[in-house]
């Protein structure tokens, strides 16, 4: 599987660094402390998820990094996603499901 991830270039020396984090804050999907990444299956979705997050006129410099990772160890959910996770602002429903 192809998967893309927009990165802070000064935290992305390389390709693999840029699939470093998830340590130092909580997500929507995972708890501080739990290494995770958030990657989108194109480079479009990828693009405009970092636009969503960042201010494109105050934005650090960017990279666009692909990886391709083996099907094997790709993890499907399996039920449905728990009410509240999507929640605005964030409520912290989902943290369970990404945690496991």
């Amino acid at each position: 599987m192809k998967l893309w991830r927009v990165a802070r270039a000064a935290h992305a020396p390389s390709g693999a660094a840029a699939f470093d984090g998830g340590l130092s804050v909580d997500g929507r999907w995972h708890t501080r402390g739990r290494p995770i990444v958030y990657t989108a299956r194109t480079e479009s979705l990828a693009k405009l998820e970092a636009l969503l997050h960042l201010r494109p006129a105050i934005a650090p410099p960017l990279v666009l990094v692909e990886a391709t990772i083996p099907d094997a160890l790709v993890a499907t959910l399996r039920g449905t996603v728990p009410a509240g996770w999507d929640d605005v602002p964030d409520s912290g429903a989902a943290r369970p499901v990404g945690d496991s």
